[in-house]
């Protein structure tokens, strides 16, 4: 699940979920696109083992990795209650990660 803002109900509104905040909630289903993950889509699930937020990933890389964390993604989409994916943005998914998790000797 993801944390997500209040938002009012203004009628006539477009029923969309409203968009989630930046922070992810563990066991979050999410998809993702990375360099490190070879062409495509990978989908994997929100964790937070060490403060950082890591995505556990339903098939682990070539090399045997199983986890990636935000900083090695290039996109990040969660699905909606509609069933869509919805983007997600790094940014400021990555500012307010520790400062630690926002370091290259992270990945």
């Amino acid at each position: 699940m993801l944390a997500l803002y209040l938002t009012c109900a203004v009628a006539g509104a477009d029923p969309t979920p409203p968009l989630p905040t930046a922070q992810l909630e563990p066991d979050t289903k999410v998809r993702l696109q990375s360099v490190w993950a070879g062409d495509g889509w990978r989908t994997g699930t929100v964790e937070e083992p060490d403060k950082c937020t890591m995505i556990h990933l339903d098939q682990p890389l070539e090399a045997g990795y199983n986890r990636i964390a935000l900083l090695a993604l290039s996109r990040l989409q969660w699905r909606d209650g509609a069933g869509k994916w919805q983007e997600l943005d790094l940014g400021e998914l990555l500012a307010h990660e520790p400062t630690g998790c926002r370091e290259e000797s992270t990945l």
